[in-house]
């Protein structure tokens, strides 16, 4: 997994520019990468999108940008996850290097990445990584109600727009909900002004 080649979003009309639209754009170069278990880059600027990009079933898939601060996912939509997986086991996915914020909208709601299924439906978040991300005026920042295996390191929430959200969510918060992940990896997460759950 992760092996099948290196895709660049430039290449699939992601533009970064700060105003251009991009979200068909990066809908469509993670469509090129995500089936073959590819590395997407994404480049130096700020990619502005309304989110909601599927990444079920897209094992392997790794979405790499420049750095933090030299890519910037600019979320413009009030509610809308950034990315999310549905129903189904989604494995060795890899997210890294890049910031996100919402500077020009203010989020109520939605999530940076959410394992958007109830614990006990199919959907599962397995062998992921995601490391080197500032996450910045969000309601809520990382969201795994189903996990086996999985790691995030150096991620940084600060700067939320809501106390009451969730910076990070390891499974779901109703007491009989068991048995909803197991190995789930922290190392240097700093939450700022907001939860960890």
């Amino acid at each position: 997994p992760g092996g099948a080649g290196v895709f660049h979003a430039s290449a699939y009309g992601v533009k970064a520019d700060g105003t251009t639209d991009d979200t068909a754009a990066l809908n469509a170069a993670i469509a090129a990468a995500g089936p073959v278990g590819g590395r997407l880059r994404l480049p130096h600027g700020v990619i502005k999108t309304t989110g909601l990009h599927n990444l079920t079933g897209y094992h392997g898939l790794r979405i790499e940008g420049a750095g933090r601060g030299a890519t910037t996912i600019r979320l413009a939509h009030a509610t809308n996850d950034l990315f999310y997986q549905t129903a189904s086991e989604l494995r060795d996915l890899r997210l890294s290097h890049f910031t996100v914020t919402s500077d020009t909208v203010t989020r109520t709601a939605g999530w940076v990445y959410h394992v958007n299924t109830a614990y006990k439906a199919g959907g599962m978040l397995k062998c992921a990584v995601f490391r080197d991300i500032d996450i910045r005026k969000q309601k809520n920042g990382l969201g795994w109600k189903r996990f086996q295996w999985s790691y995030m390191g150096r991620i940084q929430f600060f700067d939320p727009v809501s106390t009451t959200g969730i910076a990070i969510q390891f499974g779901q918060t109703t007491a009989s909900d068991v048995n909803q992940g197991v190995e789930g990896y922290v190392e240097d997460v700093q939450v700022y002004g907001n939860s960890f759950a």
